[in-house]
């Protein structure tokens, strides 16, 4: 590669749930997401200023080569919106449409390096907006700028698409996780993740008002009050619970049941076995994830959950710990 170069380390991401779904006027607000970047695994590209749009993966990474298409589509419009041509290596992946964010993580790193290379007057926000990031969730956006666990405010109906959901919480609990991906659902799942894109479905959830108030109970007092008081284990098993409630809600519209299928489930059985005080299908899966309070046993979660595959076929796992830095952008 030649020219002005930029690598970013960019931290995966996991989604706990939503807490907001009827959306009336009396809050003004949908969705609401909390989620959490992720020290393992990370997207990592080298970027640079070019004459032309190039992208290719190198180590021979399968999960690069699937992202091939999409680094170049992001790196088309980018250069629409900056002016910016840039050249795109991808060096270390993890799938896409797995629940981890792999697109997001893409895309802001490929408008963050232009930004860098020479764009002014625009921001990373209205970049991420364009390529059409964060108009429904800002767990992305904050895992790249930020790190840490978060908690966005939902957007407004009516401005869908204008702004990126506000922070209301930022925390950096002293947790272990465990991530499960079964690899067998990953194209059900994505073909599933189509309706994510349909906004117009999206901005118009009909739950009824109990629901969000159970949602928001377990949010406000079971996790961020128990979370303040230093009650780990109360907290998370009260995040996890708030993912079981929004789980059946997606159950009827499309994903079937209250995980998106019997891999997931199966994992997510295994982290409770294994002494997990929270569990979770991360989005619309096939990720599942657990917390650990105690780093022996997540590191025995992690050793034993490749046996998984005997029964639900190939998985990728990984141990992690909550990145509190966001990306990393280096010179070269």
């Amino acid at each position: 590669m030649s020219g002005v170069c930029y690598t970013i380390s960019v931290p995966s991401h996991v989604h706990a749930g939503n807490y907001e779904f009827t959306c009336d006027e009396s809050v003004h607000r949908c969705f609401g997401t909390v989620g959490v970047a992720l020290s393992n695994p990370r997207l990592v590209v080298k970027i640079c200023k070019s004459n032309d749009i190039r992208v290719h993966s190198v180590n021979g990474d399968r999960w690069c080569r699937e992202l091939e298409n999409i680094a170049r589509g992001y790196a088309q419009r980018v250069y629409e919106i900056t002016g910016v041509r840039v050249t795109v290596e991808l060096r270390k992946c993890y799938p896409w449409g797995a629940g981890l964010g792999a697109r997001t993580a893409l895309a802001l790193a490929v408008a963050d390096a232009a930004l860098r290379l020479g764009s002014e007057g625009v921001t990373l926000e209205d970049v991420a907006l364009e390529l059409g990031r964060g108009w429904v969730s800002a767990l992305g956006f904050y895992t790249y700028t930020r790190g840490g666990l978060v908690v966005d405010a939902g957007f407004e109906p009516d401005l869908i698409g204008a702004a990126i959901p506000p922070l209301v919480a930022r925390y950096e609990p002293p947790i272990e996780i465990v991530v499960v991906l079964p690899l067998r659902p990953l194209g059900v799942v994505r073909r599933l993740k189509e309706q994510e894109e349909d906004v117009d479905k999206l901005a118009k959830p009909d739950a009824p008002p109990e629901l969000s108030a159970k949602l928001a109970r377990l949010l406000l007092t079971g996790f961020m009050g128990n979370l303040a008081a230093g009650r780990l284990d109360r907290a998370f098993r009260a995040l996890s619970e708030m993912n079981r409630e929004a789980g059946r809600y997606w159950a009827g519209k499309g994903q079937g049941g209250t995980y998106c299928c019997r891999e997931t489930e199966e994992a997510i059985r295994f982290l409770e076995r294994m002494g997990a005080v929270g569990v979770f299908q991360s989005s619309w899966g096939p990720a599942a994830w657990g917390v650990f309070t105690d780093a022996a046993l997540a590191r025995r979660a992690a050793r034993k959950a490749i046996m998984l595959s005997e029964r639900i076929g190939e998985v990728s796992v990984w141990h992690a710990h909550v990145d509190t830095q966001g990306a990393i952008v280096k010179p070269g």
